[in-house]
């Protein structure tokens, strides 16, 4: 009795250690490599090629996204997926919308729903266009292009001799010296009213953007104010219109708060409080200026840089990087 017993036991450890030794995870141990065409990138359209091996194996039966996002604010990121793969290869168009300095994010999420990433930089050379074609000398009253001389002048003392018409994309993702804000401004009036201007205390520079994508090719334009059209709501956003903020005076960081204060066509002005975040708030309790409720403000995290004019003059960002990946499993 005592030796069947034992028998029992002995056999009942041997299948728990079987089964804990079966169920004991294992480490995805996936290499992910981004290949493209063209090379280098350029604006436009192109290829992507991810492969995953784990050691020597493909791995056939993940789910890979790919994510681009540009270090400028204010751009929508470009987001591919792709379910399977052969022979460890899997194979997506893309689109590089603009110049500048991009993040390629690829996750790949593995049969066991094991999630692996890595990160992949790239710089495409070119210019932004930051022209205003909506703006002529007609629409423009002799008091405010003495108001835009003004500020020309003063973000061209902050900026030496740099000139927004030349600055490449990259030099200001790059110098981390601009950001992007964005809002929701709803009209509850019987009247049209409009966003004209945006001031700051952490910005030498504020100006109303929109994103325009034309020919496949994105630009951004500063069109000076948003109509609000009665009884509707206009909403800034990435990829859309926004607000942008140059020459940063002080760091933003998640987490931090600004004041901003909007001043509209109808007199109206409202002071804001909006969130330094990476992406937008649920919109919360509005502020007011006149009939104009404004809601789900914040401002994206950015570095104020450098000031120097010296350092910026001898800045030359154009140069192509070597992708530099980091994995992140």
């Amino acid at each position: 009795m005592k030796k069947t017993l034992l028998l029992f036991i002995v056999v009942g450890m041997m299948l728990v250690g079987c089964r804990q030794e079966a169920e004991a995870p294992q480490d995805a141990n996936v290499d992910i490599d981004l290949a493209m065409d063209p090379v280098p990138p350029a604006v436009g359209d192109a290829v992507l090629t991810v492969t995953l091996l784990q050691g020597e194996e493909p791995v056939n039966d993940a789910t890979v996204e790919v994510r681009g996002d540009m270090t400028h604010a204010g751009m929508q990121p470009v987001i591919r997926t792709i379910e399977g793969g052969e022979e460890g290869v899997y194979e997506t168009d893309f689109e590089w919308t603009m110049a500048g300095d991009w993040i390629i994010t690829v996750q790949a999420t593995l049969a066991d729903d094991t999630v692996v990433s890595q990160e992949f930089e790239y710089t495409l050379d070119g210019d932004m266009d930051m022209s205003d074609d909506d703006m002529s000398d007609d629409d423009m009253s002799d008091t405010d292009m003495s108001d835009a001389a003004s500020d020309a002048e003063s973000a061209d003392d902050d900026m030496g001799e740099h000139n927004m018409d030349d600055m490449a994309m990259g030099e200001l993702a790059t110098g981390s010296s601009t950001t992007g804000g964005y809002l929701q401004l709803t009209n509850n009036g019987e009247e049209d009213d409009a966003l004209v201007s945006v001031a700051a205390d952490f910005a030498d520079v504020v100006q109303i953007h929109e994103t325009r994508i034309e020919d496949d090719m994105a630009s951004m334009v500063e069109i000076g104010s948003i109509v609000v059209p009665a009884g509707e709501t206009a909403s800034l956003e990435p990829g859309g219109m926004h607000m942008m903020f140059m020459g940063l005076t002080r760091d933003l960081m998640p987490g931090d708060t600004v004041t901003l204060t909007l001043t509209f066509e109808s007199g109206n002005e409202a002071e804001i409080v909006a969130p330094v975040q990476d992406e937008a708030p649920e919109v919360g309790e509005a502020v007011t200026a006149g009939d104009i409720s404004i809601g789900g403000a914040w401002v994206r995290p950015a570095l104020a840089g450098d000031s120097s004019s010296d350092d910026m003059g001898d800045m030359d960002m154009s140069e192509e990087m070597e992708p530099s990946p980091t994995a992140e499993s």
